[in-house]
């Protein structure tokens, strides 16, 4: 009759599920300083934006950079990049410095 209130206290656990399927936006592989997606030297410093890229924040702590930070790598080919800073949309990572020039490379 809406005229009893009733009160209480539940415990719940769980979880919720995201899509993990980390994806890189068309354009999204950047020199780090320029913001520009091309030429992209040996040794340079890049950004990589997409989504689901990684959970929370995540930044190297000290020198030789890490190959993984907070569960998350990426991969020039076959190769781990040494990475300096992640989070869910980006990644900052450098290139080697013997890559191959004037030559494409998967991501």
């Amino acid at each position: 009759d809406g005229a009893t209130v009733q009160g209480g206290e539940v415990d719940l656990s769980g979880s919720l599920g995201t899509s993990t399927t980390p994806t890189v936006i068309a354009g999204g592989v950047v020199h780090a300083a320029s913001g520009k997606v091309s030429p992209i030297a040996p040794g340079s410093l890049i950004t990589v934006y997409g989504g689901s890229l990684g959970d929370g924040v995540s930044q190297a702590s000290a020198l030789p950079l890490p190959s993984e930070l907070n569960g998350i790598q990426v991969l020039l080919g076959d190769r781990p990049l040494p990475m300096w800073y992640g989070n869910q949309s980006q990644l900052n990572v450098q290139v080697p410095f013997d890559v191959p020039v004037n030559t494409q490379h998967p991501i």
